[in-house]
């Protein structure tokens, strides 16, 4: 058997994700802001159809809070993200007068279709520094 490469063992994995009906991107081809580290146009489209009933204000309201969650230690804001894409962001809003609070969910668990399901090689990311991700889904 011959060698296995970091580019043969990149292919693989995006092969079998592809095989499973992962759409695939490549990440110098997508047209989007470096320091956000998610796919934003594919997210906001999910988001609004995962929760048809909420305002796109209250959407962005969630994607603000998934962006920015808050102060802490990295691990308290990992917390606070598992917590979201478990259990939804909590939003309120304006509706009929009165003020509402509810969840914008981040995934769909009833409703699969619903979600995005990719898989996206050479995604770069900058924070402090560059830092580009073989695969991120």
């Amino acid at each position: 058997m011959g060698a296995f490469d970091e580019a043969g063992y990149e292919q693989s994995v995006i092969e079998l994700f592809e095989h499973i009906g992962w759409e695939h991107l490549y990440g110098p081809n997508i047209e989007r802001d470096y320091r956000i580290p998610y796919y934003s146009d594919s997210f906001e489209r999910a988001l609004s159809r995962i929760n048809p009933s909420l305002p796109q204000e209250v959407l962005r309201e969630a994607e603000r809070k998934l962006s920015d969650p808050g102060t802490g230690s990295l691990e308290q804001k990992n917390r606070i993200v598992a917590d979201f894409l478990q259990n939804g962001v909590p939003v309120s809003y304006v509706k009929k007068g009165e003020e509402t609070s509810t969840l914008a969910y981040l995934i769909d668990y009833v409703h699969p279709v619903n979600n995005s399901f990719q898989i996206i090689n050479q995604w770069t990311y900058v924070e402090k520094s560059e830092k580009r991700a073989d695969i991120i889904l």
